[in-house]
């Protein structure tokens, strides 16, 4: 018995050896610069992390495993590696990554929106936007309809409907842009970067003076430093006539961004 039980316990120290070898190759890209992740080949990963899954095949090798693959660009690899994690948020992060490498921007949403990645989400609507604009306002309109109806989803809410505005007022269609704005606003009432952004589409859009010095105002409120405020007060100012005003907004402008 004893032996057997010296064979199993070498056993397990050498398996768990190769598991955390092949979780530090694996996840070297987010280690310091000098550390031991950073010394050891990439191209390990893969084998350490089947080896280590065939040791002891457990949810976290398996992971390691399906991201060597994604790393290598090896996707059918992954899939197959993925379907041996347990189903949850590192599985659909993966199927995410997979999908937006393929141009399928709308599956690796889909993926993001039930993973909860608002950061995810943001990459891929702005990716798209720099060249299918169209595409890409589709795609924002479908996570802020899958947002509306299950409030309680973790990406944000606002961010959703500001991102909205900014795609819809780049496509010309200024009073769904202007929607947008106003609903981020009242989803997340103390964003100033919310407030800017409808303040400069009433103003430089929609040449709405009194409307847009208001919420410029209210940017200020939020953030005494957002020097765009100040320099479209200014523009209000000198559009009305009011030098004086105009000049002491710009000055406050200069000194927030001479700091």
């Amino acid at each position: 018995m004893r032996v057997i039980g010296a064979l199993v316990a070498a056993y397990l120290i050498v398996a768990c050896a190769i598991t955390q070898l092949a979780s530090l190759v694996v996840l070297q890209g987010v280690a310091a610069p000098y550390a031991l992740p950073r010394a050891l080949p990439a191209s390990w990963g893969l084998p350490l992390a089947q080896l280590a899954y065939r040791l002891l095949p457990t949810p976290w090798n398996a992971e390691s495993a399906a991201r060597a693959a994604v790393a290598r660009g090896d996707d059918a690899l992954a899939q197959r590696w993925i379907r041996r994690m347990p189903q949850g948020g590192y599985a659909l992060a993966l199927e995410a990554t997979i999908a937006e490498r393929r141009g399928e921007a709308e599956s690796a949403v889909a993926d993001d929106l039930r993973d909860g990645d608002a950061g995810a989400l943001a990459r891929i609507v702005d990716g798209l936007a720099a060249h299918d604009l169209p595409r890409a306002l589709r795609l924002q309109r479908h996570v802020v309809a899958a947002l509306d109806a299950d409030p309680t989803h973790p990406p944000s809410r606002a961010e959703a409907y500001w991102r909205l505005g900014e795609l819809s007022a780049r496509s010309g269609d200024l009073r769904s842009a202007s929607s947008a704005y106003r609903r981020a606003i009242e989803l997340s009432p103390y964003a100033g970067l919310y407030a800017l952004s409808y303040a400069q589409h009433l103003w430089y859009a929609l040449h709405d003076g009194p409307a847009a010095e208001r919420y410029f105002l209210r940017t200020l409120r939020d953030d005494p430093t957002a020097s765009p405020a100040y320099e479209g007060l200014a523009a209000i100012a000198s559009a009305r006539g009011d030098r004086a005003a105009a000049a002491s907004y710009l000055r406050k402008a200069h000194a927030i961004e001479q700091k």
